[in-house]
Parts: C-alpha cells; structure tokens; sequence
C-alpha cells in the first residue's frame, strides 16, 4: 500500500496541477523578468536571452519530478519536457528561415534573389585595342618587304637582279634575339635591306645544304646573288662560326651587306 490513501492522492495530484498552470502563467505574467505575456512578439534571440536567464526553479523542479516514483507525476513532467524542447525547435526553425545566406566576395543578386557571380570587369581601352598578328617580319623590320618561303625569294632576286639576304634565327634563342633587336633598331640597316636586298628570315631550317656549309647555328646570315649562287666569302668575324653576328656586330653586318652590293655589281 502506498503511504497516501486514495483521497491523499487525489489531493496531491490536483495541487500539482495547480502548481503547473501557476507555473505556466508565471512564464508569460510580470512574475517572471525578461518574459512577455504577447508570444506573437516573442523573437529567436530574446527567446535565447529569456530562456538563458530564466530563474532556475523550472530545472530544478523538473529534476525533482522526474525522481518520483510515481507514473503519473513522470508522464506529466515528460509532457512538459516535449512542450519546452517543441518551442525551441519552433524558435530555431524561425531562426534559419529568417536568416540571410552568405554571398562571397563581390557576388552580385539579381532582382529575382539568384546569387550571379562577379564577372570581370574589361577596360575601356583593351577593347579597342587592336591585336596585331605577326608578320612575315618576325620583328626585324616591318617596314621591310619580306618574302615568305626560300623558293619565293630565289626567284624574286632572279628576277629583281638584288641579293638575298637569308636570316636563320630561333624565337627562344638570346643571341637571336638580341640580334634582331639591333637589327630592327639600326637605321642604316634599315635602308639598306628596304632598298639594295630580297629578305627572308627563317626558323626553320632550309633543306639546302649550301645554306650551312659549316653548320647549322644560329643567328646566321647568308647571301645568294641573283646567279643563285650563295656567297660563302662574305663572311663574319669568327672563325669558328663564319656567318654568326652577334648583337654588337652591326658594323660587321653593313659592312658585309655593302660587300655583297659591290660584287654583285662588278660581276655583272
């Protein structure tokens, strides 16, 4: 037999139900600091604050129902249990519906809500600028006339009665590049291969074995006289590499390009 008669517990069970609507609305009256009656403006952080600073009573007094022995003083504090752990989930949900998502750096949101991603902004002048295409001068001259291939310039210096000068060079080679840098820089060379010469600049190599009679490096220089003949004579000023100029050997270039004019001439 439990200690309370049937009646007893009938009176303690109607006192703990009073006690529970006393405490429910002392969560919404002046009695508890912080709470307002009105739910409807109830928010997700002061909901947080309240419930952080609310008194402890509540806790407390669900710990001590919940070591009773009885079943139904147990069920009812599990009731209330599941009710407080609803209006947080209710308050945590709101929370994450109302929340604005994160946008990266620079993105952009159109008027129908879709994040676009920033796009790259292009200067004024970059469209209008014009990309020139390279030429047949390869940057050693462009107000040179060059021919495209060897066949094209050995019938052109036949036909035109000028020397042609053949220019074998590399784009990833220093000394080529040097080279034509002095080459397009000097004015006289300039003139003279404008005027006086059948260009070609090559960076391939030709099959013609008269083009390399002692090697194929480079930068090399070699002159054809209209005869179609490759002056092997006109020649630099190393000894082992006979038709090789260097950036500082323009003198030597004018002065052999001026010898080719001459013999052409004299031997015609």
């Amino acid at each position: 037999m439990h200690r309370y008669g049937r009646g007893g517990r009938a009176v303690l069970l109607i006192q703990r139900k009073v006690w529970a609507q006393r405490w429910v609305r002392s969560l919404a009256g002046p009695g508890c600091p912080g709470l307002k009656a009105d739910v409807g403006l109830w928010t997700a952080e002061s909901i947080k604050t309240q419930l952080a600073s609310a008194p402890s009573p509540v806790a407390d007094t669900l710990g001590r129902v919940l070591t009773e022995q009885r079943p139904e003083h147990r069920r009812e504090a599990m009731q209330l249990s599941l009710t407080l752990c609803c209006l947080l989930m209710v308050v945590a949900l709101g929370e994450a519906a109302t929340r604005k998502p994160k946008m990266s750096p620079g993105a952009d949101v159109n008027t129908q809500g879709k994040t676009e991603l920033p796009t790259e902004k292009k200067d004024p002048e970059d469209t209008n600028r014009v990309t020139t295409p390279q030429t047949l001068a390869r940057g050693w001259g462009d107000e040179i006339e060059w021919v495209q291939t060897y066949e094209e310039a050995l019938a052109k210096t036949k036909t035109t009665k000028k020397p042609l000068m053949v220019i074998h060079h590399l784009e990833e080679c220093p000394y080529s590049q040097a080279l034509k840098k002095a080459f397009a820089a000097d004015p006289l060379v300039q003139k003279l291969a404008q005027e006086d010469f059948v260009m070609l600049n090559v960076v391939h190599p030709i099959p013609d074995t008269n083009l390399a009679p002692d090697g194929q490096y480079v930068p090399r220089i070699m002159f054809i006289d209209p005869s179609l003949t490759v002056r092997t004579d006109i020649a630099g000023r190393y000894g082992n590499r006979l038709y090789a100029y260097e950036s500082e050997d323009i003198p030597e270039l004018i002065t052999s390009m001026r010898k080719a004019k001459v013999l052409l001439h004299t031997e015609l």
